[in-house]
């Protein structure tokens, strides 16, 4: 059985949601490629549609409508897996190699590829003046090394509004014919945190769960947290696992903003403010989305003793 998410990825640049700048431009690519720039960087949030972009204009330039995944014009490398010079220099002559027509050549988490690796694709790319356009899809810019990114043309996908996500989710729902209330669209609009994936994941969780019981499991969140950061009970970290880092971000803050406002005198001088400063300390290590729950187990570790001895109140 598909997923939501993947019942309604769009498979043409016409059905791509929003990023309207960037949707134009790939059509008219795709109207006229033999003068278009043949080599771009995606910069966006995880989830915003940055391969699924891509995925579309191979799908119409290169695969002749076909699924890319299934077609010889088109290469999506995850850069996590290439580390080395020497894969590099072995991959080069093929992702290279020139196909009937037009090909497209991706690579996912492009800031994921060492510096040297990086290197290596800056003549081809430079010299290279055949029909192949290539993508660099990144959540992080400054992990890309700015002789890349200077032979670039750079398109920044955004996340979605609640205005937007609201109205996308309440067209799906009736695609799906899924009854449900107001307060599972305003909340599942919410926990979304402005992106399509985290929206259409939630249908997933209504259809599963039913939606009384979803709306309970999602209120828990700030006992979740409050669990976790102040030893009150096991608080194991896959209870934040559950919601995307925006939610437990903005949870944590609400929830220290609350302590402030219950005791400003006692949140100063008293267990629960020395763990705030160091909270916005390791706060400020965050970088990526998939570095926050790593981040948050360092912050805990550090104050694994005073969270244990009670002193915090």
């Amino acid at each position: 059985m598909i997923t939501t998410n993947q019942k309604y990825r769009p498979s043409t640049l016409a059905d791509v949601y929003g990023q309207e700048e960037a949707v134009s431009y790939f059509q008219a690519v795709g109207r006229r490629p033999q003068i278009a720039a043949r080599n771009y960087t995606l910069l966006g949030p995880s989830g915003c549609g940055k391969t699924t972009l891509v995925r579309a204009f191979a799908s119409g330039v290169a695969c002749a409508g076909e699924d890319p995944l299934q077609s010889p014009n088109y290469m999506e490398f995850d850069s996590s897996s290439l580390r080395t010079e020497a894969q590099m220099d072995g991959m080069l002559p093929y992702i290279f190699s020139e196909v009937d027509g037009w090909k497209v050549v991706l690579f996912d988490e492009a800031h994921l590829l060492p510096v040297e690796v990086q290197k290596k694709l800056l003549k081809p790319l430079e010299d290279f003046v055949g029909q192949i356009f290539f993508f660099f899809a990144t959540t992080e810019a400054e992990g890309m090394i700015s002789p890349l990114v200077n032979r670039c043309l750079q398109f920044t996908l955004r996340s979605f509004s609640e205005t937007e996500l609201r109205a996308y989710l309440i067209e799906v729902l009736g695609k799906e014919t899924v009854v449900c209330s107001d307060k599972f669209v305003r909340l599942a609009t919410f926990l979304s945190g402005g992106l399509v994936r985290n929206l259409l994941n939630q249908i997933d969780l209504l259809k599963v769960m039913g939606e009384e019981e979803y709306l309970a499991s999602q209120s828990r969140l700030p006992s979740a947290v409050q669990n976790y950061f102040l030893g009150k009970g096991s608080g194991p970290i896959e209870d934040l696992c559950r919601f995307p880092f925006v939610i437990v971000r903005d949870g944590l803050d609400r929830f220290f903003r609350n302590e402030i406002i219950r005791d400003k005198k006692y949140f100063r001088t008293g267990e629960i403010g020395k763990i705030y400063v160091n909270y916005l300390r390791f706060k400020s290590l965050v970088k990526t989305d998939q570095d926050f729950y790593s981040v948050l187990h360092l912050w805990k570790e550090s104050f694994e003793g005073s969270l244990k001895d009670g002193s915090h109140g």
